[in-house]
């Protein structure tokens, strides 16, 4: 009697089933085709009509809305080689967010990047701070010549700004560098866009701070594609062109495809001043251009599903300084300062939602010209759980001069519902 063996063989698959990604856009705003469908209010400037055997060299400025209503609900989005789309900053200066139901396809360039600061021709006279992309931060004016602060590197604006203690330079600080002005996480939500650089005195003359690069989401329900690797400009630039960190680039599709590069970093391509770049797609990537810096990407088969805005957005606001209500919409221009207050001691009250009692805040402290040094506070929130928490944070100002103050929260922290 023979004794047959069997061996039962079951065959598996793991297979990744064609996934989608919406992007919420209602389309309400058409399709964004330069030059002839564009929002209102978009300027065209450069050789945009080229007569034959002339080159295509066209800027499109898209004036960004305030919110609610700044997020663009675009059909398709196609810019064609030649073609650079560009934003007017809104006065909440808002990150450049755009929508679309169809595909995205980029030959051209959208350019998000800080802008350069203008040297003054006096040296008694601070010179003229570089301006951030669309949802990045301003660089520094000062110092000047004879300034008791003229020997030190005067602070930019933002959460990593350049100046301040522990950046050791004009340099902004991002995604590396000092420990203590790192901010944002690699997944980019929320958005925020490059510190502004430092200035310093260069042979007696102020050289202003470079802005930081600025933030852009663009998120298609269908793909993103970023042209062919052939093509040498980088098809989607956050840059800051001096001292000013790199900004913010998230790309959320069914698919992404494309070879083309994408870039978010200051002039010397530093480390310790690069943005961030994000990268989600429904479907595996198909993109391979480079990235600078790295970009953190999605993994379809085992990240949860793609979350394009948070279900709660933490907030941190000033809600007064010295007794002194700042405005709703603060511009943070010296030259036209947002409160006015006397040289001294003043309590600064800071107002957060959905972040929870305990957590750390800091009071950031900057002259743009001639007022001392910059200055670090910390204090912790307080309060109800569910209600907003506040923290009052003694600072001393300095006695003459212009400056900024502003609030951060660089700590992880659980948002609160």
């Amino acid at each position: 009697m023979r004794l047959i063996r069997y061996m039962a063989v079951i065959a598996i698959c793991v297979c990744a089933y064609a996934q989608s990604f919406n992007s919420g856009s209602t389309g309400t705003d058409g399709d964004f085709i330069p030059p002839a469908k564009v929002p209102p209010g978009t300027q065209l400037q450069g050789n945009c009509t080229p007569a034959p055997g002339t080159l295509l060299f066209c800027t499109v400025v898209v004036p960004l809305r305030e919110p609610p209503n700044n997020i663009y609900n675009f059909g398709a989005i196609d810019i064609d080689s030649g073609y650079t789309v560009t934003f007017q900053r809104n006065l909440a200066n808002t990150p450049a967010i755009l929508l679309a139901t169809g595909n995205v396809t980029i030959n051209g360039t959208v350019d998000v990047s800080g802008g350069n600061g203008t040297a003054p021709t006096n040296p008694a006279v601070p010179g003229v701070p570089g301006l951030g992309g669309p949802g990045g931060f301003n660089g520094a004016a000062g110092p000047v010549q004879g300034a008791p602060d003229q020997i030190d590197f005067t602070a930019g604006l933002g959460p990593g700004a350049g100046g301040l203690p522990g950046s050791g330079s004009a340099q902004a600080s991002f995604a590396a560098g000092s420990t203590s002005l790192d901010y944002g996480i690699p997944q980019l939500q929320p958005l925020i866009g490059g510190s502004g650089g430092g200035s310093f005195l260069n042979t007696n003359i102020s050289a202003p701070g470079a802005g930081g690069g600025g933030a852009l989401l663009i998120a298609a329900s269908g793909t993103i594609d970023l042209g062919p690797v052939a093509t040498a400009a980088c098809a989607i630039i956050a840059n800051s062109p001096g001292t000013g960190s790199g900004g913010a680039i998230r790309l959320v599709a069914t698919n992404l495809t494309g070879g083309r590069c994408l870039s978010a970093t200051n002039a010397s391509q530093s480390i310790t001043a690069a943005g961030r770049i994000r990268l989600e797609s429904a479907q595996a990537s198909q993109y391979t251009g480079t990235t600078t810096p790295t970009a953190s990407t999605n993994n379809p088969l085992f990240d949860p599903p793609i979350t394009l805005f948070p279900p709660v957005t933490p907030t941190l606001q000033i809600v007064s300084i010295g007794g002194v209500t700042p405005p709703a919409s603060p511009t943070a221009n010296a030259s036209t300062p947002d409160v006015i207050l006397p040289g001294s001691t003043v309590n600064v009250v800071l107002q957060a939602t959905h972040v929870p009692s305990g957590t750390a805040v800091q009071i950031l402290v900057a002259p743009q010209f001639g007022g001392g040094p910059s200055q670090i506070v910390s204090g912790t929130l307080t309060g109800t759980v569910g209600q907003p928490k506040t923290a009052t944070i003694s600072v001393t100002l300095p006695p003459t001069g212009e400056g900024n103050i502003s609030a951060v929260i660089r700590t992880p922290f659980v948002p609160e519902p």
